[in-house]
Parts: structure tokens; sequence; C-alpha cells
């Protein structure tokens, strides 16, 4: 849990960046805030009712929103549709709330007040009795509890959040950067504007339909409102293609017969792969050569396949396990079916996502599976088979000697991931 001396102190810090112009300090701070903000979102959809006042207007309504407030509108990238959403929808329109101007105070049909406790106990029925006082002893429309084992202390831990009235809020355009809020009244006693937490419009779609992340919401959105992003419906055509390709068997096995043959036991993984990818489609800045970025361990994409393969239709796949992953992914890089990022390319957060928690992750993007593409690919495995190199039998040392030390090895071999880089 977090203070309001910890945003306060936060605040501080971001001001004085922004006024010494320290852009590493700004961007820390922002982030940090924004940390602070995505608990907050992550809480309210712990809580939210799936058949919350907002959800069930829009639900009811959406073919009223669609003809009347549709954007009808065609961006580049998925931050120009951010940009869109935040400056030009209307989330009184989307949602059903009644307030004719700007600032009016009302009360919040899905936000309520919070009152947490935690305390730490000897033995689990200790921590049952303790959490049991409190609950019994409170009144509360929603409430969130548990109770976990604190190995290390060998105790036991109760948290309890109680959420015991709505709160009052107010929607505000903030002229300075172009959007629309919803805010979160920190005194709800007071006629003045004093907020504890706002929410664009995303963040609130986010919240009242618990969509799974931001992106999430805002691919919603943009259907909604007819946003057309140029970024994501060229990597969603991209996908489409491939998957189409990998799932025709006729279709490499006419053209491409070699190559067929090469991943006849290996193509249910390159499909997860693709699957994967386009469940990924995030902002254009997570890409790389025009591609979109997606991250995974060869354990995380091992348990996929597996977890698919067990279908009775796919029963004559052969089942990935971590052992067998890296062979098949080394060789889907080595025919450029897959393509490692380099891992100076990636951004800090990025970076970070593979190293802070110790994953042993690459990143990859996929590349359009065009003929061209295909063709280059067969004729890499005409020399794996000319070097009497079995596909998944490959070493560095036998790819150097086939292919040299240029790009194809690089984007087999390349020191892509480094812990503690």
């Amino acid at each position: 849990m977090y203070t309001k001396e910890t945003i306060f102190d936060l605040c501080n810090k971001k001001i004085h960046a922004y006024d010494t112009k320290n852009k590493e300090e700004l961007d820390d701070a922002n982030s940090k805030l924004y940390g602070i903000k995505r608990q907050y979102i992550q809480r309210a959809k712990s809580y939210i009712s799936q058949d919350n006042s907002y959800k069930k207007y829009l639900t009811e309504n959406v073919e009223d929103i669609k003809s009347r407030f549709s954007l009808n509108k065609s961006v580049e990238t998925t931050e120009d549709a951010i940009k869109v959403l935040q400056e030009s929808a209307d989330m009184r329109a989307l949602f059903g709330i009644n307030n004719s101007s700007y600032t009016e105070i009302f009360e919040s049909d899905i936000f309520f007040k919070e009152q947490y406790f935690e305390g730490i106990e000897d033995t689990k029925e200790e921590a049952d009795i303790s959490m049991a006082t409190i609950i019994n002893n409170k009144e509360f429309i929603k409430i969130n509890f548990g109770i976990e084992e604190n190995v290390g202390l060998a105790m036991w831990m109760y948290k309890v959040s109680m959420y015991t009235s709505t709160l009052k809020g107010y929607i505000r355009f903030d002229t300075i950067n172009r959007k629309q809020l919803y805010y979160l009244k920190s005194n709800e006693e007071s006629n003045d504007y004093s907020y504890n937490v706002y929410f664009d419009i995303i963040e609130l779609f986010e919240i009242v339909n618990n969509c799974s992340n931001r992106y999430s919401a805002i691919k919603e959105l943009c259907k909604l409102l007819n946003i057309k992003i140029e970024y994501v419906t060229i990597q969603e055509n991209k996908y489409v293609n491939n998957l189409k390709i990998l799932k025709d068997d006729n279709q490499i096995k006419s053209n491409h017969l070699i190559l067929y043959k090469c991943l006849n036991y290996h193509i249910h993984m390159l499909e997860i792969i693709n699957i994967e990818g386009n469940e990924h489609i995030k902002n254009s800045l997570n890409s790389y050569q025009g591609n979109n970025i997606v991250a995974f361990s060869n354990e995380f994409i091992g348990n996929k396949a597996v977890c698919r393969g067990d279908n009775k239709e796919d029963a004559g796949i052969v089942k990935n396990t971590k052992g067998t992953v890296n062979p098949k992914i080394n060789l889907f890089c080595l025919l450029g079916l897959l393509i490692k990022v380099p891992f100076d390319k990636l951004t800090k957060n990025q970076r970070y996502k593979a190293t802070g928690y110790k994953r042993e992750e690459n990143s990859y993007i996929v590349p359009f599976y065009s003929e061209e593409l295909l063709e280059e690919a067969e004729r890499r495995v005409i020399k794996l088979s000319e070097g009497k190199v079995k596909p998944t039998k490959l070493s560095g040392e036998k790819c150097m000697k086939i292919f040299g030390d240029g790009e194809i090895y690089r984007n087999v071999y390349g020191n892509y991931y480094k812990i503690g880089a």
C-alpha cells in the first residue's frame, strides 16, 4: 500500500525535475507515479461488479453510441489513437454520466471509500480469528480479504480491504494536456476540487469493463469508436497471413516441400509463437524493424505448446518440454522465421523485464512470411542438408562453418540476453 505522503513526495520530485530539466529524474518520477496509479486501477478492477452501472449503460446503448459518437478516424500509430481518444471521446456519453457541464460534483457509481487492515499472527488459526474480528465489527458494501503464509518469518499474514461507501467525483477537461479526466475527490465534505486520483477515458474503460490491460482497453475503444490504427492493422494482417500459411499444409508442401519436411514436426510451436505475437500487439514504440516485439522464455513457450498439444485432434503433434524448445527456437531463427531483437535495441523497461525479474527471456519479432522469405528459408534448409546437419542438432560451431559469422549466425547465437545488463 502507498501513502499520500509517498505521492506528495513523488509529485515534488517531478516538479523539481521539470524545473531543472532533468529528464532522467522526470521519467523516474512519472514511472513511479504511474505505477501507483496502476495499483489503484488493479484494485478497482478486483472489486468492481461485472454488472456495474457504467458497463451496463455502455452495453445497453452500444449501437446508439456507435452511431452518434464514433470518431471515424484513421491514425498511423497507437500513440496517435491514444491522443484522439483522450482529446475527442466523451466519457460522459460512453458511460451515461449525467453531467451537462464540467466540474459538477457527483456520487460515483463504481468507486468506493476503502479501509485497509493487515496483521501478522503465529498461526493460521490466529490470523483467521483476527481477520474475522475486524470483518464482524465493520459495515461495508464490498470486501476483499485473504490469508497467506510468510515462509521467511514462519508466520501468517492477513489482509482486509473494505469498501464502506461510494466516493464523490467530477469530470474536467484539462486544457493544458488536452484530456478529459475523471477525478475522485480527496475531501468529500468540501465543495472544492481537490482530488486523490484521476483517470483518463482509457483507464476508466479498462476498470469498468475489467479489461486484461491498458492495450486491451485501447483496442476495444478503437473498435467501438471506429478508430483504425494502421500499425495494428499491418501487424494483425501479418499474423493472419503467417498462420494461414502454417495451418495450410498444402501451401508449404506444394511450393516448398523441402522446407515443409524440415518444419513438419515443429510447425505447431511456430503457430503458437505467431499467436502470442498477435495477442501482444501494443504500441508502435514496442517494435523493432517495424514489427511488434514479443518476449518469452523457452519454458513459457514450451508449456504453451504442451497445453495445446493435449487436444485429441493434435494427438500426432510431438509434445514440447523445456529441454526440447531451444533447438526449435534456434531453427526458426536460423531460417529467418523468427528474429531475435538485439539486447541493446530494447528500451530500458524491456531490458528490465528480462533481467530485473531474473526470467531468462529473449525478445523477438516475427516477420511477414512472404514467398521470398519462404524461398530463402528453404535454401538454408538445403545448406544444412549439404552440411550433413540435422535441423534440431545445430551448434554454434556447425552454424558458423555452414553460414559464416554474419547476420544468420548472430540471429541464432548472438549475445542478446545477459543477466545484470
